[in-house]
């Protein structure tokens, strides 16, 4: 985690850095259009390998969350047998307790 936020702080100051470069270029400047060019390409590949990064992170994440949602889905389907085990064991006290006389003489 810090190795990504260093990497993507450092991408952004470089990428500062050719801007300015890049506009002291057009103005008379002081590196040569190649070299310009040179690290926007560097520039380019550090966003790629950050995206590339985040996109594994990403990934690895969705994984466990899989995992963990299949065993939700075991634990609630065996959940639902369990009540409608209840559910059948209720409907039929309420047969036995609707058969009796409750009334007092």
């Amino acid at each position: 985690m810090i190795l990504l936020r260093s990497l993507q702080l450092l991408a952004i100051l470089f990428g500062l850095f050719l801007l300015y470069q890049a506009v002291r270029y057009l103005l008379g400047g002081s590196w040569n259009l190649d070299d310009v060019l040179l690290g926007f390409l560097f520039l380019d590949l550090t966003l790629v390998m950050t995206a590339l990064i985040m996109l594994a992170k990403l990934s690895t994440h969705y994984g466990y969350l899989a995992r963990d949602m299949r065993g939700m889905k075991k634990d609630f389907s065996l959940f639902m047998k369990k009540m409608d085990r209840h559910d059948a064991d209720l409907t039929h006290l309420v047969k036995v307790l609707g058969k009796l006389d409750t009334r007092t003489a």
